[in-house]
């Protein structure tokens, strides 16, 4: 089973484009992708409507 890759030229998920980015010297573009990440996180953990941990 493939958890994370990318096609070259087409696809490519946010952890291999963080690691892609580090490993190119990229930390801006690295730490970009992670803000982004980490925002969309935020947003569906504390939106009104997230019925996640209500059981």
């Amino acid at each position: 089973m493939n958890i994370t890759g990318s096609i070259p030229g087409k696809t490519q998920t946010i952890p291999t484009a963080i690691f892609v980015a580090i490993h190119s010297g990229n930390m801006e573009v690295a730490l970009l992708w992670g803000r982004a990440l980490l925002d969309v996180v935020y947003l569906v953990s504390f939106s009104p409507d997230n019925k996640i941990f209500l059981y």
